[in-house]
């Protein structure tokens, strides 16, 4: 009786602080899981959640999501699918610390980690890829990094079946916007008072605060509010809350 051959895994990771860059090679068995195919795209979404799953595991804030970041770590794995090749520097001699500077992104740590398999379905193969690489030291301090706030995943597929992923982590300056809740509206003595609350995302820092009015029979008042962070970011506006005395 044969057997079909096994699948091929590789992985690799980078880390940059300051001007150094740390390199780790490594090869692990795969786990077999539900083979239910998707797309590269949904790949991609299946590796980022199961990143921040790790992370709320260990006790940490997830990261978010940068779409500039997820269209990095794409080019970067179709560009090893379409030249095959498989390493952090491209054959023109970049990486992804160029390409971030490239871009003119903002980041003060920076870290990339790569693989690559031959399972048969996207969804089996982010999954395996993903415990390979936390079942690695150096791949699994990247995800796992503390200071780590932003992520982008990217996916492709070569001409001989390797399914390649690559994800960028930086610490950067904070892009997310916060969130605020409805306002409540109360009415006292010759006044109606508007109260809510605000905060970052992830939650860090919240406030809570009230408006107080001088009110008069039967007129109508309004209120919305939004929040901005220490960083500045907005956030949209919340719902309306209207109170007549």
């Amino acid at each position: 009786m044969s057997r079909p051959p096994r699948p091929v895994t590789r992985l690799a990771a980078a880390l940059l602080a300051a001007a150094l860059a740390l390199p780790l090679v490594a090869a692990l068995a795969p786990r077999t899981v539900a083979a239910v195919d998707t797309s590269a795209w949904d790949a991609e979404e299946i590796v980022f959640r199961l990143f921040n799953a790790e992370r709320q595991a260990a006790g940490l804030v997830p990261v978010r999501q940068d779409p500039r970041l997820g269209r990095i770590a794409r080019e970067r794995s179709l560009d090893m699918a379409t030249k095959g090749y498989f390493c952090h520097t491209q054959p023109d001699g970049r990486t992804v610390f160029d390409i971030l500077s490239d871009w003119e992104i903002t980041w003060y740590w920076a870290g990339e980690i790569i693989a690559w398999n031959t399972w048969p379905t996207w969804a089996t193969s982010a999954e395996t890829a993903v415990e390979q690489w936390m079942e690695s030291p150096g791949h699994r301090a990247i995800i796992l990094g503390r200071d780590y706030n932003y992520a982008g995943v990217g996916a492709a597929i070569d001409g001989s079946g390797r399914r390649l992923y690559t994800a960028v982590f930086i610490k950067g300056p904070d892009r997310t916007p916060g969130w605020v809740s409805a306002p409540t509206a109360t009415r006292g003595a010759g006044s109606v008072t508007f109260r809510w609350a605000g905060g970052d995302r992830p939650l860090r820092d919240s406030t809570a605060t009230s408006l107080r009015l001088n009110a008069f029979p039967g007129v109508r008042y309004e209120v919305r509010v939004r929040e901005r962070d220490r960083a500045g970011n907005i956030s949209p506006w919340g719902e309306p809350r209207s109170i007549t005395y």
